[in-house]
């Protein structure tokens, strides 16, 4: 996979920040891409704040010290393709990677743990999720048509 046009920053642990840093690869995404479907675009808005915010909320623990490492490109096939990685231990994300995840106890969206509904989230709105080993990095791809 060739990714076009990166767009790559380091950001502080600071959750106020957080939502200009998506607009700011929103619109990077949009110079080099163009026009986006207002639903596609407001799925990778959700994607990208919620993997920010999770990176800095329970990756660094909240501590400013520490910084999320934020990769975006575009391949060509049409592909956002988004890297957050934290300076964390990781978690176990074994649960949440599973098809069905029926081994995660979630029998509907509501009972699920505040902490896990994120990633699930993420998940649902992406073509393709994958985390390091370690669990301190995520790899999303989401395309940007429906074409």
């Amino acid at each position: 996979m060739i990714a076009l046009k990166i767009y790559s920053c380091k950001i502080p642990g600071d959750l106020r920040i957080v939502s200009c840093t998506v607009k700011d690869i929103i619109r990077h995404l949009l110079e080099v891409y163009g026009t986006v479907e207002d639903l596609i675009l407001f799925e990778l808005k959700v994607i990208l704040n919620e993997l920010v915010s999770n990176a800095i909320k329970h990756g660094n623990k909240g501590d400013s010290s520490k910084f999320v490492k934020i990769i975006v490109g575009l391949t060509e096939k049409e592909n956002a393709v988004v890297l957050i990685e934290d300076s964390g231990k990781g978690f176990d994300y074994g649960c949440f990677m599973k098809e069905d995840n029926s081994t995660c106890d979630m029998t509907d969206v509501c009972s699920i743990k505040e902490t896990g509904r994120g990633i699930l989230i993420v998940k649902s709105l992406s073509d393709k999720m994958k985390f390091n080993h370690k669990g301190n990095k995520v790899i999303i791809a989401k395309k940007l048509s429906r074409g």
